[in-house]
């Protein structure tokens, strides 16, 4: 989780460093996004981790699971943005759709290799999925 964690406070830091350049209702947007694609993704990304390395079977299912989960996020971030008066006039939504993506693919794709380690040091077998030394 060590370079999950690294990853979104860079991914953050990253989004604050463009926001604070960018300033107004775009700096606004890209904070919001940056912050919450972060938030999002870690909580995924460890919320995978526990059960790969007690559940291993259920991996590609909590994939799928947090894959449906930023899919849902964006959607309501987006029209909360989008169709809220007095958040509108603060935060662009596509600004804060696009740091959004961004965040959640940063944090996702590292997070996948920790995933992937925390599966291999349960036992489970990246053929069949299958734990060692069991047979079908």
């Amino acid at each position: 989780m060590t370079r999950t964690l690294l990853t979104t406070c860079l991914v953050v830091l990253a989004a604050a460093l463009f926001a604070w350049s960018e300033g107004g209702r775009v700096g606004m947007g890209v904070i919001m996004g940056g912050l919450t694609g972060g938030a999002v993704a870690s909580a995924c990304v460890g919320w995978q981790q526990r059960a790969a390395r007690r559940e291993p079977e259920r991996a590609l299912k909590l994939s799928v699971m947090a894959f449906l989960i930023y899919l849902v996020v964006a959607l309501l971030g987006a029209l909360f943005f989008r169709y809220v008066q007095a958040v509108s006039l603060g935060a662009d939504w596509v600004a804060y759709l696009l740091a959004y993506v961004v965040a959640v693919f940063g944090v996702m794709t590292i997070g996948a290799f920790d995933v992937a380690r925390a599966l291999k040091t349960s036992g489970a077998s990246s053929v069949d999925g299958m734990p060692e030394g069991t047979e079908a």
